[in-house]
């Protein structure tokens, strides 16, 4: 019963101690070397990926085995690379620019001046029997108050 109960508690721990390796390099563009910052680096196998730093590097940890790596950046190329993994692997990736020479647009459009019919703003009417039902303020109706007053 003691060595069950000791096998079920470091069983989890011997399968975790895989032996896992990583892919790692740069993806760079292959016209100037310039790095790509945020390319991205997808493995197909797992679904998963990484993209790539402010220097253009990547690094993924994987178990062993054979892998379908796609590189992808816009406006870029895609390249896709098998990797058996058996040893870290250092990968640098060069990507070819996609530039695609879009035909000529031309917008043609007519402007017409809005002509103004009427200019008047707003205009609020007071009469004077109005201004005399408002509150007076020591024995005067303010005007300026009764202005202030309205909605």
């Amino acid at each position: 019963m003691r060595y069950k109960l000791l096998l079920l508690f470091f069983l989890p721990l011997l399968a975790s101690a895989q032996q896992k390796f990583t892919i790692s390099g740069y993806v760079k563009d292959i016209a100037n070397g310039e790095a790509l910052i945020g390319a991205t680096v997808f493995v197909k196998e797992i679904n998963n990926g990484a993209t790539t730093n402010e220097y253009g590097f990547y690094s993924i940890t994987l178990v062993p085995g054979t892998y379908t790596v796609q590189y992808i950046y816009l406006g870029y190329t895609t390249d896709i690379k098998t990797i058996t993994l058996d040893k870290n692997t250092p990968l640098n990736i060069e990507l070819t620019s996609a530039a695609d020479q879009l035909e000529e647009v031309v917008v043609k459009g007519e402007f017409e001046q809005p002509t103004a019919t009427n200019l008047e703003m707003s205009t609020v009417s007071l009469s004077m029997k109005t201004i005399m039902k408002i509150p007076a303020f020591m024995g005067e109706v303010d005007v300026l108050r009764s202005i202030q007053l309205l909605p």
